[in-house]
């Protein structure tokens, strides 16, 4: 059979290069059977699938992540908004022998709005290491960098917040120099002296606090049950107990260390 010499035939060598350069996929296309795409196709597709998951994934996190910081200062802000009466009532008391005879809101004396700043303050500077370990662990530190990272944090913040106890009875009495120098300068060489008072004041509220929680059960932790509501009553009522310990405590640390500055202010008499 001559394959040469007939232009016609179906045979004929350069029909069958076309032919053939025609039907082969160009790269990274179908397959020629069954119309399969290839692999590099189909692994080029799910990375980019996957990296827009991821990418949405964290600014997703991010939003809920600022929503939830938002949501939380507004919540201390509002706490010590409605408490900030209650504390400066305590302080009065304690220091003045004054009683308050009702509870009120006074917005427009320079005093208070003064004070709900230094409450707000300390309640968010107290919670910031919280924060900041909730941030290393959306940044996938390592468990132990983060737990370090948070051990210190934790430590700077109650180590100042002891510092400036004696801030908010100062304020809530109208103290003269009452101002954050001269509550660091006053409670020097002091913290542990203070955080062994509120440890022993407040340890047994907390046990008091755990043991409620054992003793009602997960169900208690279920909205709209009843044991979920005597729960929160009885949250509340410890919260406002242990608020009001602290209350006095600071109080009675201001007026030793008042009386300590007062005696090293004195001049000494001749011998």
């Amino acid at each position: 059979m001559n394959f040469h010499g007939r232009s016609g035939d179906k045979y004929h060598p350069q029909r069958f290069e076309v032919s053939r350069r025609e039907t082969t996929p160009p790269a990274n296309h179908a397959d020629p059977c069954c119309g399969i795409p290839r692999l590099g196709t189909l692994t080029d597709r799910h990375a980019r699938d996957h990296s827009e998951r991821l990418s949405h994934f964290a600014r997703d996190l991010r939003r809920r992540r600022i929503s939830g910081e938002a949501l939380g200062l507004v919540k201390d802000a509002v706490w010590a908004f409605l408490l900030a009466p209650v504390v400066i009532a305590v302080h009065r008391f304690v220091i003045l022998d004054e009683i308050t005879p009702a509870y009120t809101l006074p917005v427009g004396e320079p005093g208070f709005r003064v004070f709900f700043g230094w409450l707000f303050a300390l309640k968010v500077f107290v919670g910031l290491p919280i924060d900041l370990l909730g941030i290393l662990q959306t940044l996938n530190w390592s468990l132990r960098a983060s737990t370090l990272v948070f051990a210190v944090a934790l430590i700077a913040a109650v180590a100042v917040s002891l510092r400036l106890t004696i801030l908010l009875p100062a304020l809530a009495v109208e103290a003269p120099g009452a101002t954050p120098s001269h509550a660091l300068a006053d409670t020097k060489g002091q913290a542990l002296r203070i955080l062994s008072l509120f440890l022993l004041a407040l340890l047994p509220w907390v046990a008091v606090d755990i043991g409620s929680v054992l003793l009602l059960g997960p169900s208690a932790q279920i909205t709209g049950t009843p044991l979920a509501m005597i729960f929160l009553v009885m949250g509340g009522v410890l919260q406002m107990i242990m608020l009001s310990i602290t209350a006095v405590i600071t109080s009675y640390a201001f007026m030793s260390l008042a009386a300590q500055v007062r005696r090293a202010a004195e001049p000494q008499a001749p011998a």
